[in-house]
């Protein structure tokens, strides 16, 4: 490829990430009364919903505002992010009991729902993730010590000390949620007490983020622990990850059930092609971050998940990836989607 091509493809990418990203979410999604991002819009952008405030959204937010400003050396990013940070430490973050807020009404207050409190690894980790990147951007110290604070916050509650790895649904106290003490069943009630790949692979990608400014030795030992259960535990030999487990790693599989049951359980047993794809390039990321040398193993284990998603995954029809399937038989045909 000539370097006039690689100059079209740069340039064609950055107007996409301008014109049709950035430039679009930016700024009608700040909320200049209570702080933080709108969420809730129609299909021409006007404003719709209760604009509940979910946390891994506000840090998606915070995340990709520091991103651009690194990239582009512009300040009005820069600012965008401030605005969202103020939220998450004024808003979100639990001044009782630490750790984040899963969900807050638009104000920052709490929801009527009976799951109101609930708190969980996941978005928690997204808050690493977010506050570290504004910490690289803005140099904004506070930010940094937040984010600390949930790393230690998620070793107190969510990190099982037997098992490894850490748990994903927490009350508001931190204490483990179990089926007993929640107050709804919800649409993941089944799976309170398991372990889960999309937690931990976002765990992963917020330590390898804190871990290039924060090279502090629980959490390297965190770290590697992470990498090492997804690469070795999570993923399969097939070249897909499980997707939920049990405390003791035991896979949660419906595989040898009738296509019926299957079909019936297929959101707690299924191949997340798209999923697959971002785990390899989150292992691959994290090995170099942790400086493992010559790590072979984790480069095979990353390239068979990207060859099963494209063997298993792709329609060669319309192209593209299928959202998921169920023992690589049954396809639930619509978009990507990994998040």
């Amino acid at each position: 490829m000539s370097k006039a091509q690689n100059q079209k493809i740069i340039d064609e990418m950055q107007k996409s990430l301008r014109s049709e990203l950035l430039n679009v979410w930016y700024p009608i999604s700040l909320d200049t009364v209570y702080g933080g991002f709108l969420s809730d819009f129609t299909y021409d952008w006007r404003l719709d919903g209760p604009q509940n405030k979910m946390l891994v959204t506000q840090t998606r937010h915070v995340w990709t505002a520091s991103q651009a400003a690194l990239f582009f050396h512009e300040n009005c990013y820069r600012k965008i992010a401030e605005h969202g940070f103020h939220f998450l430490k004024d808003k979100m973050w639990d001044k009782t009991y630490g750790g984040f807020f899963m969900l807050r009404n638009r104000e920052g207050g709490p929801v009527d729902y009976s799951y109101q409190d609930e708190k969980r690894a996941y978005g928690n980790g997204f808050a690493i993730y977010a506050l570290t990147a504004y910490y690289a951007v803005s140099g904004d110290t506070s930010a940094l010590n937040l984010a600390k604070k949930t790393f230690w916050w998620l070793e107190k509650h969510s990190h099982d000390p037997e098992h490894k790895g850490y748990f994903d649904q927490l009350a508001r106290d931190g204490s483990l949620l179990s089926k007993d003490r929640a107050k709804t069943k919800a649409w993941d009630f089944a799976s309170i007490g398991w372990k889960d790949q999309n937690s931990s692979i976002h765990l992963l990608e917020a330590f390898t983020e804190l871990y290039r400014v924060w090279p502090d030795p629980l959490l390297r030992q965190r770290f590697l622990e992470m990498l090492v259960l997804i690469r070795d535990t999570i993923t399969t030999e097939k070249g897909h990850m499980t997707l939920f487990l049990q405390r003791d790693w035991t896979p949660v599989s419906f595989r040898d059930s009738s296509a019926a049951v299957q079909e019936a359980n297929y959101y707690y047993d299924h191949v997340s092609f798209g999923h697959d794809v971002e785990t390899a390039y989150l292992m691959l990321e994290a090995s170099h971050v942790l400086g493992l040398e010559s790590d072979t193993k984790t480069l095979a284990v990353a390239k068979r998940l990207v060859d099963h998603a494209l063997a298993n995954g792709w329609d060669d029809d319309n192209r593209g990836l299928y959202y998921e399937g169920i023992t690589l038989t049954i396809q639930i045909p619509s978009p990507l989607s990994a998040m």
